[in-house]
């Protein structure tokens, strides 16, 4: 009961967090024995999503080191974690038999079990090769339970907007099941070959169901690249087919350019630099008094909270984890001293509701907080605007002429 209060509390918060949460591809395996195999990009934000898109209570592998201190380890196996003992971690006396044991037996009593089999958080668009862990835990599973328990594995990939902050989007893709019995002769003739032959089944489900970069050093450019476009309004931000063709465009083109490529990446971060989000609507002006309550209500706790996640955070990747957690933190004790102070001045029974329309005030503030920028930039500097937009309509304007450019000559080539 309280890890199901727990998580939906989460989903929650994560609704708050991102501006847009979408969930593509298959539907999520809510009944039997499954374990979930997903990338990794975002080190805790990763676990959280799957908690809100699965309707059951999942179960996680953590690495070991973190199980340690017996404080942490009490809290850590109340949150549903299971420690796993990589073998750069792992003292003398400890093995991963325990976590074999206990994944078989949660299996048993057709739980959920969350395993990211890269094995780290990566921090990028790039699908590591997979460790074997998730295939050997199911193929023990289902062999010790004579093949009739029915394990499936189901890949799911993440897919963020942008891994610098909040309020951005996030594409979560489902996988199709992978069931463990249907490779039970291979397994009986070869253990290792299907072990083997199963995680590389993963792993091509997690490069199709994510916008998975071969080339790692070419992310930043098609990132880049992505939020021209979502910024323009060509595309959404979970639209994950066509950052994928994006991402295909540029790691074909960058390589036969690379000095234009460098140019094309040094003039998107300038003009992403600057707020320009296209063009304010009209209902905007009407809603300025609500904004300017928002912006005086929340600019403390999120000033700190800005500044909390920059300095706690090692890379520029896990940001995002960071300001979640930092933002949880700050206001949730930002809105118990403001329900204090309501309570202090007399509202009473009033004070839920104050608060209630405070968080919506809030939200709807840093929803629109671009469209607040731009506005000003609008009126202060209306010529220079038009000048922007004209840059980045010809900057993307470039790159689909390029793009158009390889189409021809394939298609010459063909024929």
């Amino acid at each position: 009961m309280l890890f199901t209060l727990g998580q939906r509390s989460i989903a929650l918060l994560l609704k708050g967090y991102f501006r847009q949460i979408e969930v593509q591809g298959s539907k999520p395996i809510n009944k039997g024995p499954l374990l979930i195999a997903g990338n990794h990009p975002n080190m805790a934000l990763d676990p959280l999503l799957l908690l809100g898109v699965y309707q059951r209570p999942l179960f996680f592998l953590g690495k070991s080191t973190l199980f340690r201190n017996p404080v942490a380890s009490w809290f850590l196996r109340s949150c549903h974690l299971i420690p796993v003992y990589r073998r750069t971690d792992r003292l003398p006396s400890e093995s991963n038999d325990k976590t074999f044991d206990e994944v078989r037996h949660l299996l048993e009593y057709q739980n959920a079990v969350a395993i990211f089999p890269e094995g780290t958080s990566v921090g990028g668009r790039t699908v590591l090769k997979l460790k074997t862990g998730a295939a050997r835990m199911a193929f023990f599973a289902d062999e010790h339970n004579n093949w009739a328990l029915g394990v499936q594995i189901q890949p799911i990939g993440i897919t963020y907007a942008h891994f610098l902050g909040w309020n951005s989007g996030v594409a979560i893709k489902v996988g199709d099941p992978i069931r463990i019995s249907d490779f039970r002769e291979l397994y009986e003739q070869n253990p290792a070959s299907a072990v083997h032959h199963v995680t590389e089944t993963i792993e091509l489900a997690l490069k199709q169901l994510t916008v998975h970069v071969e080339q790692a050093e070419l992310a930043p450019l098609i990132d880049a690249t992505h939020q021209l476009f979502t910024r323009s309004g060509r595309i959404s931000e979970v639209d994950t087919q066509s950052f994928t063709k994006i991402a295909k465009a540029v790691a074909t083109l960058a390589p036969l350019y690379p000095e234009r490529a460098a140019e094309f990446l040094t003039r998107a971060r300038t003009l992403l630099s600057l707020p320009l989000s296209g063009e304010v609507p009209p209902w905007f002006l009407a809603s300025i008094p609500l904004v300017l309550i928002g912006i005086t209500l929340h600019l403390i706790p999120y000033e700190v909270t800005r500044y909390t996640a920059t300095n706690m955070s090692p890379d520029k990747d896990q940001l995002g984890m960071y300001t979640f957690f930092a933002g949880t933190a700050v206001f949730l004790i930002w809105y118990t001293l403001l329900a204090l102070t309501l309570i202090i001045l007399g509202f009473g029974l009033s004070t839920p509701f104050a608060l209630i329309t405070s968080a919506a005030i809030g939200l709807f503030t840093a929803r629109t907080l671009p469209l607040w920028r731009l506005l000003l930039l609008t009126l202060v500097l209306p010529s220079s605007m038009r000048a922007l937009t004209l840059l980045q309509e010809e900057l993307i304007a470039e790159m689909l002429a390029y793009a158009d450019q390889m189409t021809n000559e394939e298609k010459m080539e063909q024929e």
